[in-house]
């Protein structure tokens, strides 16, 4: 499935994996975690048909949320996450072919006080649209 493709780029990364380490979670982060971490979300996919049926391809969009204490961090994680994911074209990662992989927007997700904290939590999400053969 396309979210593993996208953890396995991302956990490849230093660059990434140098600011997150092992926090990156599918879905959802841990309620206690208070580090900086990444939040791949499910993919919502459909299938591309062609004149004589299915194509067997499929596009979707995936959303991948950063967070960080501070929003020069979170931007510079998102910066981070958008030059491993962006413009990924042709590559087949376990046994999922990737046509076209790419960020289409990056915006600020509103600051929110972390539970029982006064600390604010940074936040940006990078929706992607791609096509797969899974």
């Amino acid at each position: 499935m396309i979210e593993g493709v996208v953890y396995n780029w991302l956990s490849g990364a230093s660059a990434v994996t140098n600011v997150v380490a092992d926090r990156i979670h599918h879905e959802q982060k841990p309620q206690d975690e208070r580090e900086a971490s990444i939040v791949i979300g499910e993919a919502d996919i459909e299938p591309i048909h062609s004149h004589v049926g299915d194509a067997g391809w499929s596009r979707g969009r995936l959303r991948i949320n950063v967070f960080a204490d501070d929003k020069a961090m979170a931007n510079s994680l998102a910066n981070a996450c958008r030059a491993v994911v962006d413009n990924q074209r042709g590559v087949t990662v376990n046994s999922v072919k990737v046509g076209r992989f790419e960020v289409v927007r990056v915006a600020s997700i509103p600051r929110e006080p972390q539970p029982g904290k006064q600390r604010q939590v940074f936040g940006y999400l990078l929706d992607c649209d791609f096509i797969t053969i899974e």
